[in-house]
């Protein structure tokens, strides 16, 4: 290749110089031609002079005589002389001979050139008036031969300065290729040692423009992690495996990358990169990229980027492997804590709640959805997320938000793909669900008919039967259900749980739940029949009522509080719920609902202040933007009232704007029975 440019550059310089000649020798033979144009001007002036003298003065002879002695110039050819008329005289020499035609272009135009002689002819006057015509006629022979000495001698200058520059240009070549050819070799002998360093890495390296074109040199790696080949430089979207919008925006960040004020600081912004990493399919199995972007700078500007590609499928399957563990290993740990810190009932509870709404999350699954009720079933997984999360048990409680979501998506587009997603959280919740009873078994089975009672009152009734000094029947029925009452402080530590759990989470300044009637003991069974209620109006008064801590700073307000009491009577029970947080403003739950369909404006205007408030007892009434695992759904509050009303209860709101929300539930009694606290009374040991 370097030969060929060499000998293109010899042949090119060669034909300058014969160029370059054969200008000089044309320049020098116009020159020659000028020169003799002026010769022969002044030859015809000084001859047509003595001519026009001797005619003038009748001396012919010195005509002659002058004539004969132009004669003897190199350039002559030959004159004549002619009369007035026009008709000739005499003629130099004695054979010069002009045609007709010759002479009558000669007089017409006062000069003729033919291929070997020029003519000019001159009027020969005296005082004004023409005596005659001398016409003189000279040879190219001269001029020709002066051309070409004058090309002779340009060729032999040239070809003198011609040979020597041309050796020492041969030399020059010669010393160039032998250069080129030692650097060319160092070249390949570099290259060679790169691609072996780079075949021997472990990781895909190429480059590529900020054009975005790819440089064909790239490791044997590069070709596995990007499906390069030797044969064809891919392009760098299909290297990439990016869609058009995340390869543009790519391509932007390369433009942005470019700027010197960020390739300055290129460690800062290599994160905003919107390709880190790929996902390929190789052979049915996934393949995951990372990749590391460098700089090649040449004079502060960018010139290309280098990649660095690695795998790590490996190493995030060894990540997610040990994440499933160690998630694994925090929900068996929060099943163990949750299966001991609640009762068997409330554990009981929460399993049966979960595996009925399963059957029917298999029906949505299946898409046989037309004896829905969704409204119910929204009601019942918003219970169970409440229950799961305030009885610890972190991950149904996930698994039922999700649900929440999926049920939702799955009722407004009755689509295959929400289905789809529901079908593997139903899998995760029916696992969920069998690792607990699982669990349960394993830690509960000598206890399983256990009943935790106040071990005086046991004592106290055990002695009345055995020394037979019990009242009537009725009374000794009334103290052998009391034994199914436990103080109002046990049931609370699970409503505590919920404020812990929502300080660890939220961060929010929240003080431990204050339990205004300790010691007011309450039958469990009726405890059960609230704790859902309670466990929504515990997470709405953490998640909505108490104001972050920033608001709750500008207000002048300290720590969140939230309290809770009891009341019992022979006739009801009343389980007051009041926070110190922002309250519920009746004018804003108006507006929200007029905006949700909920009512029209014209029934929203004729309502009381406490007919307002109780708008948000609707189904899916929320004023609350943002979902979250604890509330937004608009679900709790209508969960609340469901069950309120099934025990033929009634819940009453009291707001005051800025200061706080009460919530009071109020169920009659009724005649409980022995079988009420765990179903069944057969086998029962009671454990004081």
């Amino acid at each position: 290749m370097h030969k060929r440019i060499l000998a293109a550059i010899t042949i090119l310089y060669v034909g300058s110089v014969i160029a370059a000649i054969g200008v000089l020798a044309y320049v020098n033979r116009r020159s020659a031609i000028e020169s003799f144009g002026e010769q022969q001007d002044a030859l015809v002036k000084f001859a047509t002079a003595n001519v026009e003298l001797g005619v003038t003065t009748g001396r012919i002879d010195v005509v002659e005589t002058f004539l004969a002695d132009l004669a003897s110039n190199p350039v002559f050819a030959g004159a004549a002389v002619y009369d007035a008329d026009k008709d000739g005289i005499m003629q130099v020499p004695t054979g010069f001979e002009l045609s007709a035609a010759q002479e009558e272009a000669i007089f017409e135009t006062g000069h003729l050139t033919t291929a070997s002689y020029a003519y000019q002819i001159a009027e020969l006057q005296d005082e004004g008036e023409v005596l005659g015509y001398f016409l003189l006629a000279t040879s190219f022979e001269t001029l020709n031969v002066r051309a070409r000495r004058a090309l002779v001698a340009t060729a032999v200058v040239g070809l003198a300065l011609l040979l020597p520059v041309t050796v020492l240009i041969a030399w020059l070549l010669a010393w160039m290729e032998k250069k080129l050819q030692t650097r060319e070799m160092r070249l390949r002998e570099v290259n060679a040692e790169n691609e072996t360093m780079l075949n021997n890495l472990d990781q895909g390296i190429f480059t590529f423009g900020t054009d975005g074109v790819v440089h064909p040199q790239h490791s044997k790696r590069a070709r596995d992690l990007f499906a390069m080949s030797d044969s064809r430089t891919p392009s760098l979207h299909c290297v990439l495996e990016a869609d058009a919008e995340t390869f543009g925006a790519f391509m932007q960040w390369v433009s942005m990358m470019s700027e010197s004020r960020f390739l300055k600081d290129w460690s800062r912004f290599e994160t905003l990169n919107p390709v880190p990493e790929i996902t390929r399919v190789v052979n049915g199995e996934k393949q995951i990229v990372v990749m590391d972007y460098r700089p090649i700078v040449e004079d502060d500007e960018l010139q290309r980027i280098m990649v660095l590609g690695r795998d790590i499928t490996a190493e995030r399957e060894a990540q997610k492997a040990l994440a499933d563990a160690t998630r694994e290993q925090q929900a068996g740990m929060e099943r163990v804590l949750a299966l001991v810190h609640n009762d068997k009932m409330t554990n009981d509870t929460l399993q049966r709640e979960a595996w009925k709404v399963l059957e029917v999350l298999d029906l949505v699954v299946a898409g046989d959805t037309q004896e829905i009720d969704w409204a119910q079933l929204y009601r019942d997984l918003h219970t169970i997320k409440g229950n799961a999360g305030s009885a610890g048990y972190g991950s149904l409680a996930a698994i039922a938000d999700e649900l929440e979501d999926i049920v939702i998506a799955v009722r407004d587009t009755h689509s295959k793909d929400p289905r789809d997603a529901a079908r593997g959280l139903c899998a995760a919740l029916r696992e969920e669900l069998h690792k607990i009873a699982k669990l349960r078994d394993r830690l509960f089975t000598d206890r399983q008919n256990v009943m935790s009672i106040d071990p005086n009152e046991y004592h106290r009734l055990l002695d009345d039967v055995t020394l037979e000094t019990a009242a009537r029947p009725v009374d000794f029925r009334q103290r052998l259900i009391a034994l199914n009452a436990q103080p109002f402080s046990s049931y609370c530590r699970k409503y505590q749980r919920i404020i812990e759990m929502y300080r660890s989470q939220r961060g929010k300044n929240i003080a431990d739940l204050h339990v205004e009637t300790p010691d007011q003991r309450v039958d469990r069974t009726l405890m059960t029949a609230l704790d859902t209620c309670i466990v929504h109006l515990m997470r709405n008064a953490v998640d909505h009522g108490i104001e972050s801590d920033e608001e709750r700073q500008a207000k002048g307000k300290g720590r969140g509080t939230i309290c809770i009491a009891v009341e019992v009577s022979d006739c009801f029970t009343r389980i007051i719920v009041a926070d110190d947080g922002a309250g519920i403003d009746p004018d804003v739950i108006a507006t929200a609902a007029v905006a949700r369909g909920v009512i029209t404006s014209t029934a929203a205007m004729s309502l009381s202040r406490e007919q307002r408030l109780q708008l948000v007892l609707q189904h899916g009434f929320s004023t609350k933007e943002r979902v979250t695992d604890i509330s937004g759904r608009g679900v709790g509050l209508d969960a609340v009232k469901t069950a309120i009303d099934a025990l033929e209860g009634e819940i009453v709101l009291d707001s005051h704007v800025g200061r706080g929300l009460t919530t009071t539930l109020t169920v009659p009694v009724k005649e409980p029975s022995l079988t009420a606290g765990n179903g069944n009374t057969e086998n029962t040991r009671w454990h004081a």
